[in-house]
């Protein structure tokens, strides 16, 4: 596997991956083209925010991996937040969950206090693996307020 930051020509194939990702039992909402190109743009002017990465198996596209950088007090430092993880379906049960994770683990921890990612409720397979990391459960209540 390997993991590159994403480059104005993966643009047709990002687009795709997060539309099926934004389709699927992964999410709680759709995703507008505008909000899709935002963050891709965001992405290719090298925001300190976030960081888009396309993931390549044997140097065909096969997924992506959205990152989110914030500063949190509760974590006593800076969170890495896995926002969006997606490999195409032919390719998943492949272990490049795995690959993938160990690669954002050995590649922010030095600088990361802690790592952060939501799923649903209904994705037990994505939650095995988290957990199989370390990952656990916040006994959160998330609340939101679009502003656009």
């Amino acid at each position: 596997m390997f993991i590159r930051d994403i480059q104005a020509q993966d643009q047709a194939i990002y687009m795709q991956m997060s539309k099926d990702f934004y389709h699927s039992d992964a999410t709680l909402f759709a995703m507008t083209d505008e909000q899709l190109q935002a963050t891709l743009q965001k992405a290719l002017q090298n925001s300190p925010f976030l960081r888009l990465v396309i993931i390549e198996e044997e140097q065909k596209t096969v997924g992506y991996g959205l990152l989110a950088f914030y500063w949190s007090n509760e974590a006593g430092g800076m969170v890495t937040q896995l926002e969006e993880f997606y490999v195409l379906p032919e390719y998943r049960g492949k272990q490049l969950g795995s690959q993938f994770l160990n690669w954002l683990i050995d590649s922010y921890s030095d600088q990361t206090a802690r790592f952060r990612l939501e799923i649903c409720s209904s994705n037990v397979g994505a939650k095995k693996l988290y957990e199989k990391y370390g990952f656990s459960t916040l006994d959160y209540i998330q609340m939101i307020k679009d502003m656009q």
